[in-house]
């Protein structure tokens, strides 16, 4: 149990406590309420820095298999077990509770596997399609302006067609082209 707790400070640098008890202040089936006082008594007793945890699990005396948990985060602590990284360590609490292990070997791995989670970067997948997205639109942006500069070239094409093959009688407005022709050729 001391090496998966080791591993958990040496990842995030909180010092892990834990506390395993049947009763919180002489009750067996004690509120949140409860459980949050006492934990945090606990916190205050056993330490005068801020970068501790203590994780407080209380297992209900006659009725196996039944439990209750509860973190006491120190101020400084709290830069790195956010409500996040809690919800990590007691969801793997939850998990191992359940496999068929001692004790220790429960603790430890919860510890030390949910140290490993909480300090792993994930990216989230809205990242990724949010950057598929961008780029379909910029597909599509330049899929228009090609259609528009090939229409425009079309266009272009058409009118120069259209005016190379118009008669030179048609530009004079109806005058005779050949005096034109002839003034040219002077020049």
């Amino acid at each position: 149990m001391e090496t998966g707790m080791r591993n958990f400070f040496q990842r995030t640098g909180v010092h892990p406590h834990l506390y395993i008890t049947d009763t919180v202040n002489g009750t067996t089936s004690p509120t949140s309420a409860d459980m949050e006082a006492y934990a945090e008594q606990l916190y205050d007793r056993l330490f005068d820095g801020e970068a501790h945890l203590v994780l407080l699990f209380h297992e209900y005396e006659g009725r196996p298999r039944e439990y209750q948990t509860w973190l006491a985060i120190g101020v400084q602590a709290r830069t790195v077990i956010d409500n996040e990284a809690a919800h990590i360590l007691l969801d793997y609490i939850d998990r191992y509770y359940w496999y068929d292990i001692d004790e220790e070997e429960f603790f430890a791995r919860a510890f030390d596997d949910a140290s490993r989670r909480m300090m792993t970067v994930t990216t989230s997948p809205w990242v990724y399609i949010g950057g598929g997205l961008l780029a379909l639109l910029v597909l599509a942006l330049l899929f228009v302006w090609w259609m528009r500069a090939k229409a425009q070239k079309n266009l272009e094409a058409e009118q120069a067609q259209a005016i190379l093959s118009t008669p030179l009688q048609e530009f004079g407005g109806g005058s005779d082209t050949s005096t034109l022709e002839a003034k040219y050729r002077e020049d």
